[in-house]
């Protein structure tokens, strides 16, 4: 290692951001060949970078973040970290620095001695409120960093299919699912009860009576689907722990502790208009495949070639992912018009292109 800044980092809008410091004179970026359509998600599922830009979903309070410069590619250390990507980067000014999105450095620049292509290993580790962050740099003049490639993943590359019933319930369901979500965790997987669950509220910066306070614009929501359910229509919060239990989304003993439940999709549970069916499950797949889309897609922005010819075993490896979900992520992408694909069988050619959407600038461009 020949250069490392460290910050004590707060993410904004759950995004780690570093970007070229801006110095008059920089060079116009030839890579990457292609950009992000304008509805990618920004981050991926561990990160994506780019010409200025290195960006990374980092949700939580205050976070350790060491950003160093190598002579050359730095050890594979990957046992010690629960996520690591390794990925191309183009520097513009030979400058980088940890920022906020909406602008303004967070820490020391870090100089990597030059505009041009850098390689940059992201690694991930800890739980809020100890979470590690290190971006490891180091020259990269002859493309040995070809493609991003995903050394360690936390978890599956697309998150669990939603079940619909927040986004139907709204705001108010979804703030007391996640606080019985996080209480029960923290207990071990322990209920709890809907008292705890008032004072956790009143510690947390809500007012005192906030779980007896009206229904307002999901009110008639909440009393239709009351209704399908054959249960009380409730007026206030504390009311709609009935319709989340009712749901599946709460589950409850006898003596009314709570936990996480596990219900049937609200679709299929429900009579809905066929348009509102429609919006639940664009919902629900856009949360499952988005930054896992995000992942194809920084294969086929960094590719020296249009189209990416690979085959799906090879991104499997890559992407350390199955192959079941590279194809589902791959046909949601395609619809969307992020991705153009064309595979017809399991370990024929795939060729993988930037989808025809609106372009849009990087975050590191002007």
């Amino acid at each position: 290692m020949l250069r490392e800044v460290e910050a004590n980092y707060a993410p904004e809008f759950s995004t780690l951001m570093v970007r070229d410091v801006f110095v008059p004179g920089m060079v116009d970026p030839p890579p990457p060949p292609r950009e992000y359509p304008e509805d990618a998600q920004p981050c991926g599922t561990m990160g994506r970078s780019g010409a200025g830009f290195v960006e990374a979903p980092a949700s939580g309070d205050d976070q350790t973040v060491r950003l160093q410069l190598h002579d050359g590619p730095p050890p594979d250390d990957r046992a010690d970290w629960t996520s690591v990507l390794r990925t191309p980067y183009w520097s513009r000014s030979g400058s980088v620095s940890l920022e906020f999105v909406t602008g303004g450095a967070v820490s020391p620049a870090l100089d990597l001695g030059g505009p041009g292509r850098y390689g940059v290993c992201v690694a991930r580790r800890g739980e809020s409120p100890d979470v590690e962050w290190r971006l490891r740099f180091w020259s990269d003049a002859s493309s040995t960093v070809d493609l991003p490639r995903w050394l360690v993943r936390p978890g599956a590359a697309t998150r669990p299919l939603s079940d619909g019933w927040e986004d139907l319930l709204g705001w108010p369901a979804q703030e007391l699912v996640g606080i019985v979500r996080s209480m029960s965790r923290e207990r071990g997987g322990a209920g709890v009860s809907i008292q705890e669950v008032d004072t956790w509220g009143v510690e947390h910066h809500r007012s005192v009576g906030w779980l007896d306070a009206p229904l307002d614009a999901e009110a008639a929501t909440v009393a239709e689907i009351a209704d399908q359910l054959r249960i009380a229509v409730p007026s206030t919060r504390r009311g709609l722990v009935g319709v989340l239990v009712a749901a599946g989304v709460l589950d409850a003993d006898d003596d009314g502790r709570m936990g996480p439940g596990h219900p049937e999709p609200a679709v299929d549970v429900l009579t809905l208009p066929a348009t509102r069916s429609r919006v639940l499950r664009a919902q629900r797949d856009r949360r499952s495949y988005t930054a896992f889309a995000t992942d194809l897609l920084s294969l086929a922005v960094w590719a020296p070639t249009d189209p990416y010819v690979t085959t799906v075993d090879d991104l499997a490896d890559r992407l350390q992912s199955t192959e079941r979900e590279i194809m589902l992520t791959l046909i949601w992408a395609m619809e969307q018009g992020l991705l153009i694909a064309d595979v017809t069988e399991r370990g024929a050619p795939l060729r993988l292109s930037v989808g025809p959407g609106k372009l849009r600038p990087g975050p590191g461009r002007s």
